[in-house]
């Protein structure tokens, strides 16, 4: 309860973009932080297994808490989701190594799992707002792009988070752009079998 009124709760503007960012740049490693022109600078630094894995907790808890910041505070929306969508990049960039040209390799998956699920967790939220639209259509173009090594581990999520969007906010789609990044998407989930049970 005192975490929902110290951090999450409704807030005026610059407070609640202050924590906001705060939160996401727990995010990323290496002291990544975000600037108020929603830049990202930081670099990779070689650490251990179990570094790597109690920054991936601390990551995804310090993510739930600012997702759950931008619910309490969609007045705002317009101006933090920008700054989850420039972390979002930068999340991807220290997740995926593709230094070796045979295969990509992962890092951190259960964040960029939990990531992928806020970008569909904010469109279901959000879509009805037009100013957000734009936005949020941006963030679902990005998942087409997610390598297929951690796509076909995720895909179900995607294609129910997917289906939930139709289900509840199909009148909301309203240009054709929309349209083909929605079939974009459910092209990607029908190529694993589980993401196919969804759609």
């Amino acid at each position: 309860a005192k975490i929902d009124q110290v951090i999450v709760g409704k807030k005026e503007k610059k407070q609640a973009k202050h924590i906001f960012r705060t939160l996401l740049d727990a995010t990323v490693k290496d002291g990544t932080i975000t600037t108020d022109n929603n830049a990202t600078t930081g670099v990779k630094s070689s650490v251990s297994s179990e570094e790597e894995l109690i920054f991936e907790h601390h990551a995804v808890f310090a993510l739930e808490l600012a997702v759950r910041s931008l619910f309490c505070n969609r007045i705002h929306a317009q101006e933090l989701f920008p700054i989850f969508m420039s972390k979002f990049e930068a999340i991807l960039r220290t997740c995926i190594d593709c230094s070796d040209s045979r295969q990509v390799q992962l890092q951190n998956p259960y964040l960029m799992e939990r990531a992928m699920v806020t970008v569909l967790r904010s469109c279901i939220h959000m879509i009805d707002q037009p100013e957000m639209r734009p936005y949020l259509f941006e963030s679902l173009a990005r998942l087409i792009q997610l390598p297929p090594i951690f796509l076909c581990h995720v895909c179900d999520r995607l294609a129910c988070g997917m289906a939930i969007i139709l289900l509840c906010s199909y009148s909301h789609l309203k240009e054709v752009d929309e349209w083909v990044i929605v079939g974009d998407l459910l092209d990607c989930c029908a190529q694993y079998e589980s993401g196919r049970q969804f759609i």
